[in-house]
């Protein structure tokens, strides 16, 4: 307590004390900020994404080329798998490097990890649009069909 006391007379413990006060304030204002500047940002993105969906689900070529494209993706995944499986099972000096070095192993693994993420994003973007595909069948299934032809005379 003495201490504290003490300190009250030194003017840098003043300074210090105000500079670490003000730059919390500051931390926490900017913090703020930066929430709500996510949330912006993310809300924004969002919305772009929405667009296009939109925009592309009209045409039902485009989902079908979307479809057969993450099919396509797929597939050259589970062809990279099949490569680099046999490549480990019947080649014996790639078996021996990856005995000596686990870590030659998994660096010759990231080709399989970058298919992978290449086919579930294509996966991913074409079950959104097939999903807004769907939307707008439902939509146009609900409204009424109010065209009459005209009578034959």
């Amino acid at each position: 307590m003495e201490q504290l006391l003490g300190d009250l007379y030194y003017p840098s413990k003043w300074i210090s004390g105000i500079t670490f006060g003000l730059a919390t304030i500051l931390v926490y204002k900017s913090f703020n900020f930066l929430v709500k500047l996510t949330k912006v940002k993310n809300r924004s993105r969002k919305l772009k994404k929405l667009m296009v969906l939109r925009a592309k689900r009209q045409n039902p070529m485009e989902v079908t080329y979307l479809i057969s494209s993450a099919n396509a993706h797929y597939i050259s995944f589970i062809m990279m798998c099949f490569f680099f499986l046999s490549a480990i099972i019947l080649s014996s000096k790639v078996n021996a490097l990856i005995e000596q070095s686990m870590l030659f192993g998994l660096i010759m693994g990231t080709p399989i990890l970058l298919f992978e993420f290449v086919w579930l994003s294509q996966e991913m973007k074409a079950r959104e649009l097939v999903k807004e595909h769907g939307k707008l069948l439902r939509y146009r299934n609900s409204m009424p069909n109010t065209y009459e032809p005209p009578a034959c005379q």
